[in-house]
């Protein structure tokens, strides 16, 4: 396998932990000074932002608790040069208020030593928010 196709497969095998809520396997993927950017305000969206390792893990935790059934990932696309990965995924899942939740995301990662060391998450916050204060 190339370091190619080896940097995709780790790619989509962290997303598949995260989205399942499969926590501690998603953190394993990631390197001990991993950072994870998702677009929006932080001040309206609290999981927008730059997080660190251990809020990364406070975000994960936090989805298994918001969306308790985890979410079905649709990969749409992945493309990859050196050691970074653009996937595009499709959601859906059920929020523990009853809200039923469809996003789509486009994830860019950066792979260092075989870890993630960068996640960059753009998605309709929109679409969050409504289902949030729904």
């Amino acid at each position: 396998m190339t370091s190619i196709e080896s940097n995709k497969a780790l790619a989509l095998d962290f997303l598949g932990h995260a989205f399942a809520n499969r926590v501690d396997e998603a953190l394993s993927r990631l390197s001990p000074d991993a950072n994870w950017w998702v677009i929006g305000d932080p001040q309206r969206l609290k999981v927008s932002g730059d997080k660190n390792r251990v809020q990364i893990e406070k975000l994960l935790r936090g989805l298994v608790r918001m969306i308790p059934g985890g979410m079905r990932m649709t990969v749409k696309g992945i493309t990859a040069e050196g050691a970074r990965v653009a996937v595009e995924i499709e959601s859906e899942g059920a929020f523990a208020n009853g809200g039923a939740y469809h996003n789509h995301y486009h994830f860019l990662i950066e792979i260092r030593e075989g870890l993630i060391v960068s996640v960059r998450e753009y998605m309709d916050t929109l679409h969050l928010l409504d289902v949030l204060s729904g």
